[in-house]
């Protein structure tokens, strides 16, 4: 009787771990889901930001090119704008998740 008592306790425990696998699994599941959506996301801004960076560059070379027309001196590299890159943007997100 004894023995049968222990198999039991035994084996509720066994179950306990098991539902509490189960949990882990499904909440691993709904990150990579949330990750898969916020990667999506941010190949989407990505590509935004790259065609407005580029827009604009366009726009500071011709706006160059018109000033160097009427004589104005041309503008340094460091004076171009810059976007961050994905994997800045990436790192800025996380630490917004993360509240830092």
């Amino acid at each position: 009787m004894r023995l049968h008592e222990e198999t039991r306790k035994q084996n509720d425990m066994i179950d306990q771990i098991h539902a509490g696998l189960e949990q882990l699994l499904e909440g691993a599941k709904v990150m990579h889901d949330e990750l898969a959506t916020q990667n999506r996301e941010l190949d989407v801004l990505d590509s935004k930001a790259a065609a407005t960076r580029d827009r604009l560059n366009d726009v500071n070379k011709n706006s160059q090119l018109c000033n160097l027309g009427r004589g104005k001196p041309k503008v340094k590299k460091e004076e171009t704008f810059a976007l961050p890159t994905q994997s800045e943007a990436a790192i800025a997100a996380a630490k917004r998740l993360a509240g830092l």
